[in-house]
């Protein structure tokens, strides 16, 4: 038994619980699986330094959010596809330094 945060039962208007039989191994790898690789367009905090020219954070006036260019940029826009799940760039604070 699982508990998936990501989809919502229409129905019910609750979150799903996903039950698997523990003697169908190979479908509870399969519901483990599908939940780290759909995150269903969920909302994901991401921490990144402006650190030039890999990481280029831009303020978009549009959406009011931070937004990534460079190497960093593209990487995260290319797990942000296979994941499916919206990013919110957030900087580190002052006292958080680069590892």
């Amino acid at each position: 038994m699982a508990y998936e945060p990501f989809i919502l039962v229409e129905t019910r208007h609750k979150r799903e619980m996903l039950v698997g039989q523990p003697d169908k191994l190979n479908e509870l790898l399969r519901i483990y699986s599908d939940r780290r690789s759909n995150l269903h367009g969920y909302t994901l905090k991401v921490s990144m330094f402006n650190d030039r020219p890999t990481a280029v954070l831009q303020y978009d006036k549009l959406t009011g959010t931070l937004i990534s260019n460079g190497r960093d940029g593209q990487v995260l826009d290319v797990i942000t596809k296979c994941m499916n799940f919206t990013p919110v760039i957030i900087q580190p604070g002052h006292k958080q330094t680069k590892a």
